[in-house]
């Protein structure tokens, strides 16, 4: 009695690929959830902040970049 694919494709069996295999495949699985949360802090993000950026001259470049980031990496109570 087996258990398992009987002919497992040739980069899950390498050692040398395996690892990186399931690495890339855990990733892809969690990435769905990492949007949703970040997509949901990004929508909490204040209009007066984006306001702000654009009287100080900022472009949509940078406010994606600096202003976008800093709010959703640091603590809701800065932004």
């Amino acid at each position: 009695m087996d258990i398992g694919i009987s002919n497992p494709p040739k980069w899950l069996v390498d050692p040398r690929t395996s690892l990186l295999s399931i690495a890339i495949i855990s990733s892809w699985a969690s990435l769905g959830y990492t949007i949703i949360i970040y997509m949901a802090g990004l929508t909490n993000i204040s209009n007066e902040i984006y306001e702000a950026a654009d009287i100080d001259g900022a472009g949509p470049l940078r406010n994606s970049l600096q202003l976008l980031f800093r709010c959703c990496v640091q603590p809701p109570s800065s932004c």
